[in-house]
């Protein structure tokens, strides 16, 4: 919807409000929002696909994952697989070169596996006994074995040191973190191998192996380590060398180069990003000292205690605290005690403190600490050093500053164990025992904001006890400067700030939010002033956001135990309402005594027909927002009314019962960290004054949304301009919701009072809101919720007048204006055909009788489903799977989960063979790829696009259309061959109409109904589905309530289907396809 205004009318006239989520950016564009005549110029949605995958409640939950998760782990297995060819190739030739090996034409791989196989039959016939079936399994550990204490033919040693090659064990590298490498469980395994072969007296691994039965005890499937294959190298190496006078020094060299040499890892300092206040230099490791001490001196300087009396202290000067007695002794006294552990917990800190808890009527009243609120458990310390200690002792401690900070650079430096232990040695004259220890120790990983460079500018004043903010704004004085003023949003990689950001979610989000700003600038000019909101999924991270889903999972468990509980002493289901559950959890947590009065809460009393008891805000409502549980408690309904609009500390404080108040709020239960927030809110003397309150409601502190406040910040040199204005605010949302609802703006897109979520403009809806609060909004919620408690209504906010007149027939039209728009992706670059390889066309009969070819492939048994029985290729097995299936329900999936169940073959020696995998028959049509012995056939996968074809009568009119479907694989070819990606050729025969792929827009009209935008999400070789521009349900529900738009060839031509695009701004323009 637009307005009838000219750019000159709206420049710097309009505000804009922005909804930014993962897979969506809703706007909308007020004019003088804050004048007596505001209008709506217009609002929009571009909705595109996540920088991640998963639906928007696996982002959410914190289950997404980067696209580029799927290709990446593809690309790590071929590149091992080319890597270990090439070796392997590599080592061939120099065992030929050396005469170990026979000649051969060529060392490709089909060439190696024969040559290989025919050394085998002839070794087998030289060195084992015919009837010896189980040396004929391992006869390459035979060798490796024989070859510790006889002379083994040139092809026999070749044979041994080339099965050496083949698998060479685990290497650690020191610079991949613990969690990847899963050391704990490797290592073990390895430890295990190596007591195992020590108590059967086995000096090498290929000796060890050599003397199992693989029938009885696995050999492959072990953890082995690198340094296994070396030593036994080295032996069969000084064992033969005594036989062939040309194993020499030279070719020993030459041989283990080819068989163990380790390519470096690829340097990942480009990756690293730039410090915020050196913008050329690089952020310094995590665990590097200067990190460490800055990490560590910056939380004691933030650090604040608070006594049980409610006052608050600080170690350093601070205008609005106390200083603690003896501050500056006790200080250096936490800093010193931080330097030499990892972390410290409040309880510790408090004793290096002194904090002694306070006796009152027999309870024990603690000290708290500020960074409790945030759910933390202490201070982390310096963990490189403390490290070091455990590990070094005296030694560590008898270093002097300098040599600390030198030594933790360089064992930050290495990658391999090895070449870090002989520098230990060598370089700081470390014991081997000690030096093993030290390269065994795992760091923090990852970086700070800052560099070296910076942090040195900065230790000196935190040292002095200085606050960051002070430290930075002394030392870097330049980095409070106004930015230069830009006319539209430069790319993101352009914005020093956010050149590093790595969040794939976040980089698509505001890749899409500059188009649509930019397309906005460029119809209206600049906004007057710009109001953001983030989704949760944006502005946390991935492990934060799993924990606040785990949160809500526990908390759902509660409520369950709550309804049952209800239901157990009430006996009936009209009480299990979701205040009185909300009730029910709040009894548990108080311990079913009023905080306020000590009154005793029973069942009856709580939730009965006439209760007793109320759920009242600690802080009001009306000065907090605050309806989260952390801000709840019960109050008896005669006390709550005394209590009224005022904090607890307000009502009591002065009283004498304000000690026993805090001693039942000490006794919750629960946990800690929510106990420790409930009773700082009780103890709260002193509530944000109108403006703070205001400024908090209206500004988001999370980092991403301070990147994203940066980012739009561009257009105005700055958050706040030049002359002290602020241009770009990043409300944290809570107040949106509020205002939706008592706007009744959720009536617009559906009935209840309930947000529809199910259509997408309401995100335009939610951005309009954004566009509209500002601090008048804030005070005139504030109000309606006061009111609302002065009334004792169980609703948080009395009646709130609209924004003008009219308001809601606004919003309507603009709403019904609306047309969403979406980022298509056309590009080829994906997956070009299944991973799946199928075997060569094979003859068979088909089910009419005529010939025809299919395709085998393996399956494993629980993958199969039950069609695919019948498909298996050889009978003796198809029965023996038929068999078993009869035998556990008929369902292969579960029938088969259970290896125990597998079938399995008895060879004529009594020998069990069991069945894990089938070949079947498959009847699809795959492309060919590859030539020669690379040769293989795989079925083209995802489609790319689909060609919309009108077949023509004699006169060269529409008889009917037809879809010509496009793989990607065929579109990659035809680009490849210099073609057109879109075949648009007609003929006397077929006229091409447009072409289809996923995100593109059609307007269609079906019959009974008008003219609709629709939107592809999904085309096969006979049909394509659509869905209205606007609608957000995921297929699961549309296909539920039988709401899916599917059309073949005949539907789309009767519909009179044109093809459209829809720019940003969700304006219809000709595809012109």
């Amino acid at each position: 919807m637009s307005a009838p205004f000219s750019k000159g009318e709206t420049e710097n006239r309009y505000r804009l409000g922005l909804d930014l989520g993962s897979g969506s950016v809703g706007w909308a564009a007020v004019l003088d929002a804050d004048g007596d005549s505001p209008k709506i110029l217009g609002m929009g949605v571009r909705r595109f696909e996540a920088g991640v995958t998963g639906s928007t409640d696996e982002i959410e939950a914190g289950k997404d994952k980067s696209r580029a998760t799927a290709r990446r782990d593809a690309r790590g297995p071929r590149r091992q697989t080319w890597r270990r060819q090439y070796r392997l190739r590599k080592v061939f030739r120099v065992l030929q070169r050396l005469g170990l090996l026979p000649e051969s034409d060529d060392d490709s791989h089909d060439t190696r596996n024969r040559v290989i196989a025919d050394l085998d039959c002839q070794l087998r016939t030289e060195y084992l006994a015919e009837a010896d079936h189980v040396a004929h399994q391992v006869l390459p550990y035979r060798l490796r074995a024989a070859a510790l204490d006889e002379k083994l033919s040139r092809f026999a040693l070749g044979r041994a040191l080339y099965h050496l090659a083949q698998r060479r064990g685990f290497l650690s590298n020191r610079k991949a973190s613990k969690k990847d490498e899963d050391t704990g469980v490797v290592k073990a395994g390895i430890r295990e191998l190596s007591e195992e072969m020590e108590r059967k007296g086995c000096r090498t691994l290929g000796e060890y192996f050599a003397s199992l039965d693989p029938e009885q005890q696995k050999i492959r499937g072990r953890w082995t380590a690198r340094q296994m294959y070396v030593d036994e190298f080295e032996q069969i190496w000084a064992a033969q060398s005594k036989h062939y006078g040309d194993l020499n020094a030279e070719n020993h060299e030459l041989l283990c180069d080819a068989i163990f040499r380790q390519r470096k890892l690829k340097s990942q300092k480009g990756l690293i990003g730039a410090c915020e206040l050196e913008p050329s230099k690089r952020r310094a490791p995590a665990a590097s000292m200067e990190y460490q001490e800055f990490r560590l001196l910056q939380r004691v300087n933030d650090l604040v205690m608070i006594d049980p009396g409610n006052r608050k202290y600080s170690l350093i000067g601070k205008d609005d605290l106390e200083l603690l007695p003896e501050a500056a002794a006790k200080r250096k006294a936490l800093i010193a005690a931080l330097q030499e552990a990892e972390s410290l917990t409040f309880a510790k800190i408090s004793k290096i403190l002194g904090l002694k808890a306070e006796k009152r009527d027999g309870e024990s009243i603690k000290w708290t600490f500020n960074l409790q609120e945030g759910g933390e458990k202490g201070i982390k310390g310096n963990t490189t050093a403390a490290k070091l200690r455990g590990v070094l002792g005296d030694r560590w401690t008898g270093l002097s500053e300098e040599d600390k900070y030198r030594l933790v650079d360089e064992i930050l430096s290495f990658e391999t164990e090895e070449v870090l232990v002989r520098r230990l040695m060598r370089g700081w004259q470390l014991p081997e025992k000690e030096a093993k220890e030290v390269a065994d120790i795992h760091f923090e990983q990852g970086y700070g904001s800052l560099s070296r460079k910076a942090i040195r500018a900065l230790l000196p004043a935190l040292q002095r006890g200085i606050p960051y903010a002070t430290a930075r704004d002394e030392a870097y004085p330049e980095a409070k400067t106004v930015e230069i003023v830009l006319e539209s949003l430069p790319a993101k990689h352009k914005c020093n700030r956010l050149r590093d950001v790595r969040n794939p979610a976040v980089e698509r989000a505001l890749s899409e939010l500059r188009l649509v700003v930019n397309s906005l600038i460029r119809k209206y000019g600049k906004p007057e002033s710009i109001r953001v909101e983030l989704t949760r999924e944006l502005k946390h991270s991935r492990e934060r956001r799993k924990k606040m889903t785990e949160r809500n999972r526990k908390n759902e468990g509660f409520r369950s135990d709550a309804r049952a509980k209800i239901l157990k002493e009430m006996g009936h289901e009209r009480y299990c309402t979701a205040y009185n559950i909300l009730k029910v959890r709040l009894a548990e947590e108080c311990n079913w005594e009023c905080p306020y009065t000590g009154r005793s809460i029973g069942m009856a009393n709580l939730v009965g027909d006439n209760p007793q008891f109320e759920v009242e805000h600690i802080v009001p409502f009306s000065r907090s927002f605050d309806n989260s549980f952390a801000n709840k408690t019960l109050c008896y309904h005669e006390e709550n009314r005394t209590k009224s609009n005022r904090t607890p500390f307000e009502a009591y404080g002065h009283s004498e019962r304000w000690d026993e108040i805090l001693r039942r709020v000490g006794r919750f239960r629960g946990e800690r960290s929510l106990v420790a927030r409930k009773l700082d809110l009780f103890k709260r003397e002193k509530l944000d004054d109108t403006e703070e309150f205001t400024n908090r409601q209206l500004t988001d502190t999370a980092y991403m949304s301070r990147l994203a406040a940066e980012y739009m910040g561009l257009l105005y040199g700055g958050r706040i301009d030049a002359e002290g204005t602020a241009r770009v605010r990043v409300s944290p949302g809570r107040v949106t919701s509020y205002l939706r609802r008592e706007w009744d703006l959720n009536k617009i897109l559906g009935v209840s009072d309930e947000k529809e979520r199910g259509d997408h403009r309401h995100h335009a809806i939610d951005a309009l809101v954004i566009a509209l609060t500002g601090a008048s909004e804030i005070q005139t919620l504030s109000r309606a919720a006061e009111k609302a408690e002065a009334q004792n209504q169980h609703r948080l906010f009395m009646a709130v007048d609209q924004p003008w007149d009219g308001f809601l027939s606004d919003v309507f039209t603009g709403v019904e204006g609306i047309n969403v728009s979406s980022r298509v992706s056309r590009k080829l670059n994906g997956q070009l055909h299944d991973a799946t390889i199928l075997s060569p066309p094979k003859p068979a009969v088909g089910k009419d009788g005529k010939p025809t070819q299919v395709h085998h492939v393996r399956k494993k048994l629980e993958s199969l489903t039950k069609n695919m029985v019948d498909d298996i290729v050889d009978d003796r097995v198809r029965e023996l799977v038929k068999e078993k299936l009869d035998a556990f329900g008929g369902d292969p999936g579960k029938a088969f989960q259970d290896a125990g169940n597998h079938p399995y073959f008895r060879s004529k020696d009594g020998r069990v063979i069991p069945i894990h995998k089938v070949r079947i028959r498959k009847s699809d049509k795959p492309v060919e790829i590859g030539t020669g012995s690379k040769r293989r056939y795989v079925n083209p996968g995802a489609n790319h696009h689909l060609e919309v074809m009108a077949v023509l009568d004699q006169n060269g009119n529409e008889k009917r259309w037809v879809y010509r479907i496009v793989s990607r694989f065929e579109a990659v070819g035809r680009k490849n061959r210099g073609e057109a990606i879109i075949s648009c050729v007609s003929d006397k025969k077929e006229r091409f109409k447009f072409s289809l792929s996923g995100g593109e827009y059609v307007i269609m009209r079906f019959e009974g109904d008008d003219e609709r935008l629709y939107r592809v999400t999904g085309i096969t070789q006979s049909e394509v589905e659509f869905v209205l521009h606007c609608d957000a349900r995921p297929i699961t529900v549309r296909k539920k309530e039988g709401e899916r738009i599917r059309c073949k060839p005949g539907r789309l031509m009767n519909s009179g289907a044109r093809k459209v695009t829809v720019d940003p701004l969700g304006n219809i323009l000709p595809a012109n396809d």
